[in-house]
């Protein structure tokens, strides 16, 4: 059984403000050149993801107050 360590980051919109946080976790899948992997875990209340994806290939992260879609 592989543990896979998980990390949370704090995020708030760049357009209200709205504060919140994603969960993050390592991810084997991809090539090890290309740097580590990530998937999207939890996102916390105030944001929500949808299936579209960012220029690095995160899912992208939405402000529920404004629809403001998060960086990259």
């Amino acid at each position: 059984m592989t543990v896979r360590e998980q990390f949370t980051i704090a995020i708030a919109c760049a357009y209200c403000g709205q504060p919140g946080s994603v969960v993050w976790e390592e991810n084997s899948q991809g090539h090890r050149q290309d740097g580590s992997q990530r998937a999207l875990v939890k996102v916390s209340p105030g944001f929500h993801a949808e299936t579209g994806r960012t220029q690095s290939g995160d899912p992208l992260i939405v402000c529920d107050t404004c629809d403001t879609i998060q960086a990259d």
